[in-house]
């Protein structure tokens, strides 16, 4: 990768932080970037960087360079220590897919459009490239002010081989396919998963499966129980609910692909496919109404039922990869579980919870 000399970089505010480390804004080449420092880095995410520089696409954020002597800033010693280094990317403002979905306005249909397209183009291209995201959720899309959309958070892709992958899975629960829940291999088809899921709240703006703690989301899914509510799509749009479900299908096999989800929605030019004509068909102010009341009906806890096709419950086998969960069976309450609900997880070792009830309300899942 390119190298950024330490001197070469100017830390400003910091913009957020997680369990990776913390992203700052910062100059460098007399322009503005955000600084991710990467604590306890492991080589392999460095050399991943490689790959990382050379994606160019109008919807993903470029990433400039590695800076591998991270400049200190507050609260962070100079000697951060060998493991840790800095990427240097695009700065594109800190408004995210997820700030405009919790906004009051509704999402006009042709930002909906708009922005179901340029998601579509970004995962296509991360396809081609062989590179599967694993970590597809609003608050990594950002939205600069024109509004035009850019995937962010690298971290979690991994290079895809063009089968299926038993790799651990750094996602978030409320966005992870039901394959990788149940810990086996998988494919680009986690992503699309996730992107329907994207789609549905944007639709809502509610949060998916609101009302239900992660632990709970991770064994309704993998059990079938617990699916995204069918939305009372208008008959003139039927595509857009087709889209849905071809995203939501638990059965990956049977799961739309990108390319099948660009030509859904594009013949030769974008905004020209099936479904940009049919919401051509309803006014705005229609638009809007529906929209008003999917966000009234989910804005309260519900009880989600299963609306895709009917499928049998698989038996949970043990994988050979390694996993990334970690949990604890614990005889308290399951107040402790709350605190982890938006939280990052990989996968459940399920073979460890052979003789344990799928129902315990006290289970405690932790950030790896």
């Amino acid at each position: 990768p390119e190298l950024i000399k330490e001197n070469d970089l100017q830390i400003l505010e910091m913009l957020g932080s997680g369990s990776f480390g913390h992203v700052h804004k910062g100059m460098w080449s007399n322009r503005e970037v955000a600084v991710k420092y990467v604590l306890h880095a492991k080589r392999s995410e460095v050399e991943c960087i490689d790959r990382l520089i050379a994606l160019k696409h109008p919807h993903l954020v470029t990433i400039f360079g590695l800076c591998e002597n991270a400049p200190p800033y507050n609260g962070i010693p100079k000697n951060i220590g060998k493991d840790c280094f800095c990427i240097v990317m695009e700065y594109c403002g800190q408004k995210t897919l997820r700030n405009i979905i919790n906004g009051e306005e509704a999402i006009r249909k042709d930002l909906f459009l708009m922005w179901t397209n340029q998601i579509t183009s970004a995962m296509i291209y991360l396809y081609e490239q062989n590179l599967l995201h694993r970590d597809l959720k609003p608050e990594n899309i950002l939205l600069p002010a024109d509004n035009s959309l850019k995937l962010c958070d690298f971290g979690t892709v991994r290079e895809w081989k063009g089968a299926t992958t038993s790799m651990t899975y750094c996602g978030t629960v409320r966005y992870m396919a039901p394959e990788v829940l149940q810990g086996k291999a998988y494919s680009h088809k986690a992503d699309v998963w996730s992107f329907g899921v994207i789609l549905w709240e944007m639709l809502v703006q509610q949060p998916p499966y609101e009302g239900q703690e992660s632990p709970a989301i991770i064994f309704k899914i993998g059990k079938g129980e617990l699916v995204l509510p069918e939305l009372n799509i208008p008959e003139n749009i039927n595509s857009l609910s087709l889209l849905l479900k071809k995203c939501l299908d638990r059965n990956h096999h049977q799961r739309l692909s990108y390319n099948e989800i660009a030509s859904s929605l594009e013949r030769v030019k974008v905004f020209t496919g099936i479904l940009a004509e049919e919401l051509s068909s309803i006014s705005e102010n229609e638009w809007f109404e529906v929209k008003s009341n999917w966000r009234a009906k989910y804005a309260k806890n519900y009880e989600c039922s299963v609306f895709l096709s009917e499928v049998s419950i698989q038996k949970y086998t043990q994988d050979d990869s390694g996993y990334s969960y970690r949990h604890q069976v614990s005889s308290d309450n399951s107040e402790q579980s709350q605190s982890y609900e938006e939280n990052e997880f990989s996968i459940i070792r399920f073979d460890e919870f052979h003789d344990c009830s799928w129902d315990k309300p006290n289970l405690i899942a932790f950030v790896k």
